[in-house]
């Protein structure tokens, strides 16, 4: 603005009077304030081709970088970031010793975002953070991946099978549901895209309720749920029916006689709590199914709305259980049925019915 000092002469002193604000205030707004100022006029006078003083330059710089490696405010670093990432200051290199070494999350995810930058060469250095002890540094890995174009369709499906974090598979179904959304239906006929379908799927059962339901979601604006939900149904009753058929005629726990026939029943209750086990998994993920499947019911849509119910043999497999030898079995069972019932699902059958009787009147 003073054409007659010129541009660096100008900014000299307000740079140096921000630097000692960033590095000395104890006020976390002037402090951020401080940073937004230096990079602003840093590159104000980068854009005016003049040179400033390389110690006030250094001395900025110096600032901002510490700033980013220990001021306690969250905007402060993020301030001091952006200020450098303007200015050309951060490159791959330094992105990757901020994302592996930093001290702070939010400077490791920025540093990861900044990454995606590179294309699929960031892939080595940004897979480790998938598995990160910090949210949102799983989260910026993730996306920093799709955004370098890193992971093609069989990769996600790989992590959505793999990853052990809830947030990844949750981001990672949002990042391929973007996908398969733009794709045409031809494209869906794939065998890539079929796979990673078929991985959603599988997610249907998973044990936290927010990946469930993103699978669920992703799968109904695809108009491939009801499909993938009965064929999953009539697997999971059939795997109930023939571990309960091998199960029968073996004595309820409870009866477990004489001390002779405990002790013998004791050799084999290893695997036999581990079947058991087993069994309860199953008859978990078919009642989560059963209630996804009375989910999208209730929308009306997407194949769903001319149906009376969903496969029968699920639900009564869910109901043979309760005669299962195994107390915890037979505690599963009956839990999982109570759940279906607070529901809404118990009303099926009437609905089908009441229908029925009506068609015939």
């Amino acid at each position: 603005r003073d054409a007659s000092a010129g541009a660096a002469a100008f900014a000299k002193g307000d740079i140096e009077k921000y630097t000692q604000e960033l590095l000395s205030s104890p006020e976390n707004n002037t402090r951020r304030i401080a940073a937004f100022g230096i990079g602003r006029l840093l590159e104000g006078v980068h854009n005016s081709r003049e040179r400033l003083a390389d110690d006030v330059r250094e001395m900025a710089m110096g600032a901002l970088f510490q700033a980013i490696e220990s001021d306690a405010c969250e905007f402060v670093r993020l301030e001091s970031f952006e200020a450098l990432d303007t200015l050309g200051q951060l490159n791959s290199q330094t992105m990757g010793n901020l994302l592996t070494t930093g001290t702070w999350p939010d400077i490791r995810a920025k540093a990861a975002l900044g990454l995606s930058r590179e294309g699929p060469s960031a892939f080595p250095i940004l897979a480790p953070a998938l598995v990160d002890a910090h949210l949102i540094v799983r989260m910026a890995a993730v996306d920093a991946l799709d955004q370098a174009n890193a992971l093609e369709l069989p990769d996600l499906g790989g992590l959505l099978v793999m990853s052990g974090w809830p947030d990844v598979k949750l981001r990672v179904i949002q990042v391929t549901a973007r996908r398969l959304f733009n794709m045409s239906a031809d494209d869906r006929e794939d065998d890539a895209v079929q796979d990673i379908m078929q991985a959603i799927a599988d997610s249907l059962c998973d044990e936290d309720s927010k990946v469930t339901g993103e699978a669920a979601k992703t799968l109904l604006r695809l108009g491939v749920l009801k499909e993938l939900l009965d064929t999953r149904l009539e697997a999971m009753a059939q795997e109930i029916d023939g571990t309960l058929h091998n199960r029968r005629g073996r004595a309820p726990d409870e009866d477990a006689g004489p001390p002779a026939k405990r002790a013998r029943r004791m050799e084999c209750s290893s695997a036999g709590h581990a079947e058991a086990a087993d069994l309860q998994r199953a008859i978990s993920r078919a009642a989560w199914l059963l209630s996804t499947w009375n989910w999208a019911r209730t929308l009306n849509e997407r194949g769903f709305a001319d149906s009376t119910g969903p496969p029968d043999s699920a639900y009564d497999a869910i109901v043979a259980a309760r005669s299962d030898c195994a107390t915890e079995v037979r505690a599963c069972a009956e839990g999982m049925l109570t759940f279906l019932h607070d529901i809404g699902f118990a009303d099926w059958e009437t609905e089908a019915e009441a229908e029925a009787e009506a068609a015939s009147a």
